[in-house]
């Protein structure tokens, strides 16, 4: 369960953080490993295959360095990143979300240029979730996921209500 107390705790270095930009068709993610080395960014697919590759990726990079744990830091960028947080969380793998306004900030404080580039945002994202910058990822489950999709439906339905009455 997420608590005010568990916010901002730095991740312990000896657990891997990868982090990840979220796009529509591939993602990039960097690794980082826990004295503050970063891999070279690389991208995957937004799919199973991609998925699965970002996992052996990261695991035989876990594995080579003699970490414990991977923490999988995702920026929370609309729907795109769902499928793969999906993904992660039922493969039993912990997953931040890092705020694109912190990943914003980062970025001009770090070269003091806001300029857009997908290795750079993976970077920035993986040192703001070692730095306990993000919050853990709830996906809900079982009745829970079934009151949320409810609620939903709900609110698209008056919503569309609304529009009809208007008309």
């Amino acid at each position: 369960m997420y608590s005010k107390a568990n916010r901002g705790a730095v991740i312990k270095p000896e657990v891997l953080v990868v982090g990840i930009d979220v796009a529509k068709r591939r993602h990039v993610a960097t690794i980082r490993l826990g004295d503050g080395i970063k891999k070279k960014a690389y991208s995957f697919s937004n799919d199973r295959r991609g998925f699965e590759k970002l996992l052996a990726r990261a695991e035989s990079v876990r594995a080579s360095s003699g970490l414990r744990a991977i923490v999988f830091a995702i920026e929370s960028s609309g729907h795109y990143g769902h499928a793969l947080m999906h993904f992660l969380t039922w493969g039993g793998y912990s997953v931040v979300g890092i705020n694109p306004a912190h990943t914003k900030k980062a970025k001009e404080f770090e070269d003091n240029s806001p300029e857009k580039n997908d290795s750079k945002d993976s970077r920035i994202i993986s040192d703001l979730a070692a730095q306990g910058r993000g919050r853990e990822v709830m996906i809900p489950r079982g009745v829970y996921a079934d009151l949320r999709r409810l609620g939903k439906l709900r609110e698209r339905s008056s919503v569309e209500r609304t529009r009809i009455m208007n008309r």
